[in-house]
């Protein structure tokens, strides 16, 4: 069997902004990789990081962003050393992005297939009849009722979760290599949310596409995904194979979301379990781990010195009090 080669190699990722009030830095020391044909799944509340990270992978940071990084590789080519230009090139074909608010990312001055449109001829090229069976193709993929009426529907005249079929749509047109698929679910229901699923992994299985699914949902994350990496404050703080995390969480953050998931076997009260607090100002973080304030387990150590990473069978983790029979 073929070794399944690299596709994205990141290591020690930071972004950072300037405010009037001091700068701060969103994403800190984000590591990771991935090969041909795995879905990564990203997990972790708002606010802790998860989106800015793949706008970084993307190149679509604001020009006030600082991002630095040791290695930001996509099948061995140095991202970081690409002209703007050519990283426009790689940006849509090679890799896409399905944007977490569809009705912000689509363009309500077009009609949805003038828009899937573009996407074909800039990437895949043919002429315009081969793009519009392309388009019908890609919208009758995604469940979309009477694909070629929609296509002269303007983005307003669609409900929410149907403009998220259609990001999706414009984002697999160019069948790219990854796919970076920011809460790609979130504004549909749960029929057509599993439909969706099934496509990107049909996807998967099809074109050896890598698929980096980032959700706010960890449920949705251990059923889709080969490997998982839980983000809070920023950064990675438990990451490996995802059967593994779901059998045995270490870090005290990542049972937390589980506990949350109603009839999970850890919640056993009459009451949703909820994490108490919010994550950090990031202008003020807490000193030590910053998951510590919130962490029913935290101790004096927690507090004054920030977690080194430690690598255990294949898990990576940052705790000073890890959890289960790791300890």
């Amino acid at each position: 069997m073929k070794k399944a080669q690299k596709l994205l190699e990141v290591q020690d990722l930071c972004v950072s902004f300037p405010t009037r009030k001091g700068t701060i830095h969103p994403v800190r020391h984000l590591s990771f990789e991935m090969k041909e044909g795995e879905i990564l799944g990203v997990v972790g509340e708002s606010g802790c990081g998860k989106s800015l990270a793949n706008l970084a992978l993307m190149g679509l940071l604001p020009d006030n962003a600082d991002l630095k990084a040791r290695t930001l590789r996509f099948r061995g080519r140095d991202l970081l050393s690409l002209s703007n230009t050519e990283r426009r090139k790689l940006r849509g074909k090679e890799m896409a992005m399905i944007f977490q608010d569809p009705m912000a990312a689509l363009n309500p001055c077009l009609t949805i297939g003038r828009q899937i449109d573009e996407a074909i001829a800039v990437h895949l090229g043919g002429s315009k009849k081969e793009r519009r069976e392309r388009a019908l193709e890609l919208l009758d993929q995604m469940g979309l009722p009477a694909p070629a009426k929609r296509l002269g529907s303007y983005p307003h005249e669609l409900s929410g979760g149907m403009c998220q079929r259609v990001m999706i749509a414009q984002a697999i047109a160019s069948r790219p290599g990854l796919l970076i698929a920011d809460e790609p679910t979130t504004a549909l229901d749960a029929t057509i949310q599993s439909q969706i699923l099934d496509l990107l992994l049909r996807l998967r299985e099809e074109r050896k596409m890598g698929i980096l699914f980032v959700s706010h949902d960890i449920g949705v994350v251990a059923n889709i995904s080969d490997r998982a990496q839980v983000m809070y404050a920023g950064e990675v703080v438990e990451s490996g194979v995802t059967d593994e995390i779901i059998k045995l969480p270490i870090h005290p953050y990542t049972e937390a979301l589980f506990k949350s998931l109603p009839g999970h076997q850890k919640q056993r009260q009459s009451t949703l379990y909820n994490l108490p607090g919010v994550v950090p100002n990031l202008l003020s973080r807490p000193t030590g781990c910053q998951f510590h304030p919130r962490c029913p387990h935290a101790g004096s150590l927690c507090e004054e010195r920030d977690p080194e990473r430690v690598e255990v069978l294949g898990l990576s983790y940052k705790c000073h009090l890890p959890l289960g029979e790791w300890t």
